[in-house]
């Protein structure tokens, strides 16, 4: 399952499912994370993509456009997103 990660809380409840299955991935919006949480969530082997846009959770459309990309690179697979 690809998690699309919007805030800390988000890295963070992604961060406790991840433990019981490694197979997650994490897209983090721009501007959540800095290179060097990124690398530190790299570093525990978790697969983590840093999303290039900035998406507003609540912006339907921005959210579309979040999915289409993530389904580019993961075709088959579910996409949880952050609500906030």
């Amino acid at each position: 399952m690809v998690f699309f990660a919007c805030s800390k809380i988000g890295v963070a409840a992604f961060e406790s499912l991840w433990r019981d299955n490694n197979a997650h991935q994490l897209w983090v919006d721009a501007g959540v994370l800095n290179e060097e949480e990124i690398a530190a969530l790299r570093s525990t082997g978790a697969l983590v993509t840093n999303f290039t846009g900035r998406a507003r959770a609540g912006d339907v459309k921005e959210m579309a456009r979040v999915v289409s990309a993530i389904q580019e690179h993961h075709p088959a697979g579910p996409i949880w997103i952050e609500a906030v």
